[in-house]
């Protein structure tokens, strides 16, 4: 039986205190962007963290994690944009539009290119 990633992720989107829980996992922090380089522009960012997960969905160690994909729109529920961040916890979304609601979700992708489901859904209003 071929072994799934079991999503451990946890988001945390720029000055956004609301999550939904998921099993064992944790926000390793929330960040104002004060720290993260921006260029002058009209348009807003939003920052995700999460935290790797560490087992597949049969309990097994993952051992063969190799990237993520953040997902978002504008409507709960609805993605219309995706993008391969590669392997890191942290990503910084540029170019979104002001003044919009934006929702977000995380999942993994392991060395078979298969995907986990998605995280617990997170949001942030685009100042």
């Amino acid at each position: 039986m071929e072994s799934k990633i079991l999503l451990n992720i946890a988001l945390a989107v720029t000055l956004i205190s609301f999550l939904q829980g998921c099993r064992s996992t944790e926000v390793s922090s929330l960040s104002s962007m004060d720290d993260v380089p921006v260029p002058a522009s009209t348009q807003g960012t939003a920052t995700i963290e999460w935290s790797a997960p560490t087992l597949n969905d049969d309990e097994s160690a993952l051992t063969d994690l190799t990237g993520y994909k953040i997902h978002y729109g504008t409507s709960p529920g609805g993605y219309s944009a995706s993008l391969d961040v590669g392997n890191v916890n942290r990503y910084t979304i540029a170019n979104l539009e002001p003044g919009i609601t934006y929702y977000f979700t995380v999942s993994a992708i392991n060395s078979t290119n298969d995907e986990s489901p998605v995280s617990n859904e997170v949001n942030k209003r685009v100042e």
